[in-house]
């Protein structure tokens, strides 16, 4: 007749005295004990192991940690070889301790959003209450005996090593979830060993010899030292904020290179690899994760490929567990956490990720379809907030207003969690990371507009009326509201609503801008109330004294700063005195600006797709257009093959600059005869950055292509049968492809946009000596839907402030004087 595992636990629980006063544990009983111990491992649901190992037969399992306890400190203190039976009922045990600190990081799931007097708070306090005595209080010479035989790890056999790991584990998996200060100091100690082995001899050998021989066969060393202790590192750096000793900092710089190659190499043999090599590069990435999250240190930009790569591929994902029961689930919450934390911010390493995998949409939904099946919230989550931040790159309107409805759903629930502003494990500054650009898309804005723009100020006002400034996740969220509430304050439509909030979010706002010194923090609630026109600038001075004579300025995004330089030094060169946007301006950036402006005769704008994004050089531009100064375009292109040609376009756009600058620059300068090129595909030194194109939709290729293949001389009869003389003039020397380019620039149909026209129209109009003309409402709207129903398009155009859409860029030659900087 079969045993079953209660009958066994019964036996357990009746022999408790008996067997806790022997003095030797033979083979048999051992065995008896781990085969009983194995039936509880196979319990597939974690709630039921949990209730069965802390409610129903608490006496059974404290039997195992006894029997373990009493064969450690036999083992220590005779320095005696243990036998195959005793080190097949360790394991088990290391193996079921692992499982147990495992499964609490599951059961801690948002502890602290929930009242102190539910039952499911009481319980989930008690579960750790008993694993911290069965793993530390009741048996705490286990403990320090397994801490101190660490840095020794190489003096033992193999089998030792393997049976040890397991109990390693389950200490630094219990830190990362204890929910108490009581274990600090054990935790702390437990540290201060593994600092011990990662700078030892031993550990440095065992790193080398698989950077030296990456096809070497990876042992239970090299899984102790590179996996369990590197991982031990980081979980104790990600648990303890405050870490700050040199030595931790110095020892990730001293193996980073080592680290990265590990990575890369695995990264490019991922279908050969062992489960000793997945540990070790558990470890490695958990220590290089959470390290760089705490001290926010610059990475290399390759490993950031090598982990979205990681996470991409099939035999990984397939693997996730409802926790960290596999070291797949373990990289994944660690790899999707970093890459949101480096990539929310940074459009340029986006662009740059999506192309290394073209189907890495249906990828990600499959990890997210994988996570969801196995339980586990905190990956499926955190998988769609970076397929959402990732997708801000493209255009994918499905997509992403189903993933922003979604993060807008996770902050609402976060918002619940008073506690600890959390849900899922995940804190709600990251719902609000992966939405920061997005909101910056008209049908986007809609959304906000129509729904939810109430939850956006609430998170302002709530911050200080409920007193928050000292919890570190809600001010970080609040930071964040302030960029995105500035982004979405260029719309007319928001501006209106935004305009009628109660008088407490200007108040508050006016009192974050006046106290705060963080540079971001002033230059959104700066901006912010620029555009809701509450900004006094009475009470700045409107002087700039070191950049007295400086009568050109430059705006630019921070990263088309190389063509900003080159700007300068050729203008420098003939004797124009140029000021640029990040030349010693102070955080209070519009007043400065303003009052540069006031002396400035034209603000040169180097126009690209991070230009678009950016909303200090989308209020630069909007104030320059709007109080009427002369605004030069230098749109940044994609560079050619060919260095020589680059240089002749870089050299005929400076030419045309000063040529519009200077008057009578042909009277002074040599005569030259040059290729006639246009000024709108200025490339120098500068990576591609093309944002999505709203036309490049299947249904509507054939239509493209007939307006495409139109000449100049077609565009021109197309505007005078339409009567649109102000676009006739704009579009005097380009063809049908320039009016797609113009068409998708106007879908703004913002202040800044007719603005731009009409200083290119006055420009032309000086050129040609002709009398000044401006466009209407009425022929800017009709261009727009003549242009639409040339492509056939279903929506005539979308309301916005500023498009972050860009044209495709080609070099087109043979075209003469430039009449539309905007192309």
């Amino acid at each position: 007749m079969q045993v079953t595992l209660d009958q066994e636990l019964d036996t357990i629980e009746r022999n408790y005295n008996g067997w806790t006063s022997l003095i030797y544990y033979d083979r048999s009983l051992l065995q008896k004990l781990g085969t009983c111990l194995q039936s509880c491992l196979a319990v597939a649901s974690d709630n039921i192991f949990l209730n069965l190992v802390i409610n129903q037969r608490p006496q059974a399992f404290d039997m195992f940690e006894y029997v373990a306890a009493y064969l450690f400190k036999q083992w220590y203190s005779q320095n005696r070889t243990l036998i195959v039976e005793e080190l097949n009922f360790l394991t088990v045990v290391g193996t079921f301790n692992r499982r147990l600190a495992l499964t609490l990081q599951n059961d801690n799931d948002d502890i602290d959003g929930i009242d102190e007097q539910n039952a499911f708070t009481k319980n989930n306090l008690e579960h750790h209450r008993h694993v911290r005595e069965l793993l530390f209080d009741n048996y705490s010479e286990v403990f320090e005996i397994l801490i101190k035989i660490l840095p020794y790890m190489n003096r033992n056999e193999s089998d030792f090593v393997e049976m040890i790991l397991p109990w390693y584990e389950a200490y630094m998996f219990f830190e990362h979830s204890y929910i108490d200060s009581r274990l600090d100091e054990k935790f702390l100690y437990f540290n201060q060993k593994i600092i011990e082995c990662l700078k030892s001899d031993e550990y440095k050998q065992n790193l080398l010899s698989i950077n030296n021989n990456q096809t070497m066969i990876i042992t239970a060393l090299h899984r102790f030292y590179i996996g369990t202790c590197t991982m031990a590192m980081g979980i104790h750096v990600n648990c303890d904020e405050n870490e700050s000793d040199d030595d931790v900092k110095n020892l990730l710089e001293l193996y980073l290179s080592y680290y990265i190659n590990f990575i890369q190499y695995f990264s490019s043999q991922i279908q050969e690899n062992s489960l000793n090599d997945l540990v070790c590069l558990t470890g490695i990435i958990t220590y290089v994760v959470n390290y760089t999250l705490v001290i926010d240190n610059e990475n290399n930009r390759k490993l950031l490929f090598d982990l979205f790569s990681i996470i991409l591929h099939e035999n990984f994902y397939m693997n996730i567990c409802i926790h960290w029961s596999t070291n797949e689930t373990i990289l994944f919450d660690s790899i999707i956490c970093y890459l949101i934390i480096y990539c929310f911010d940074n459009m340029l390493l986006i662009q740059d990720l999506l192309r290394t995998d073209n189907n890495y949409i249906r990828k990600l939904e499959t990890l997210i379809e994988q996570a969801q099946a196995c339980g586990n919230r905190r990956i499926s989550i955190m998988t769609q907030l970076f397929l959402l931040i990732i997708t801000s790159a493209t255009k994918n309107e499905d997509l992403t207003e189903k993933l922003f409805l979604s993060s807008l759903n996770y902050i609402q629930m976060s918002l619940q969690n008073v506690r600890s502003y959390h849900y899922s494990r995940i804190p709600m500054s990251l719902f609000f990371k992966s939405i920061i650009h997005i909101v910056k898309y008209d049908y986007i804005q809609e959304i906000i507009q129509e729904q939810h723009l109430n939850l956006f100020t609430s998170i302002l006002i709530n911050y200080d009326r409920k007193n928050l400034y000292d919890n570190n996740i809600y001010r970080e969220s609040t930071i964040i509201t302030l960029s995105i509430l500035w982004s979405i304050s260029f719309d007319e439509n928001i501006k209106k609503i935004l305009e009628k909030t109660e008088q407490d979010f200007f108040d508050i706002l006016q009192k974050i801008n006046l106290n705060t010194n963080e540079v971001s923090v002033k230059q959104a609630t700066c901006g912010l109330l620029y555009n809701l026109d509450r900004l006094d600038l009475s009470q700045y001075s409107l002087s700039h004294e070191q950049h007295f004579g400086k009568t050109i300025g430059i705006s630019y995004d921070p990263s088309d700063c190389k063509t900003a330089e080159m700007i300068e030094q050729e203008l420098n060169k003939n004797g124009l005195r140029v000021w640029t946007t990040y030349d010693h301006m102070n955080d209070d950036f519009i007043p400065t600006f303003i009052s540069l402006m006031n002396s400035t005769t034209y603000l040169i704008v180097c126009v690209s797709d991070m230009y678009r994004l950016n909303n200090r050089c989308r209020t630069e531009l909007f104030y320059a257009t709007s109080s009427g100064h002369r605004v030069l375009s230098w749109k940044i292109g994609t560079p050619t093959n060919n260095s020589d040609d680059d240089e002749q376009i870089r050299s005929q756009a400076i030419e045309t600059l000063l040529k519009r600058i200077i008057p009578n620059y042909d009277d002074k300068v040599e005569t030259k005869v040059l290729p006639t090129i246009d000024i709108a595909y200025i490339s120098v030194d500068m990576n591609e950055r093309r944002a999505p194109i709203n036309f490049n939709h299947r249904q509507r290729a054939q239509e493209m292509m007939n307006l495409e293949n139109w000449t100049n001389r077609e565009v021109l009869a197309w505007c005078e049968s339409l009567n649109l003389p102000s676009f006739s003039k704009l579009l005097k020397n380009f063809d049908g492809q320039s009016v797609i380019r113009l068409h998708e620039f106007c879908k703004p149909n913002s202040t800044e946009t007719i603005s731009l026209l009409n200083n290119d129209l006055h420009n032309i109009c000086q050129q040609e000596n002709t009398a000044d003309i401006q466009i209407s409402v009425h022929e800017f709207i009709q261009f727009q839907i003549e242009v639409e129903k040339l492509l056939q398009t279903k929506t005539i155009f979308r309301k916005s402030s500023l498009s972050i859409s860009t044209s495709r860029q080609h070099i087109y030659k043979g075209l003469k004087i430039k009449t539309c900087s905007i192309l």
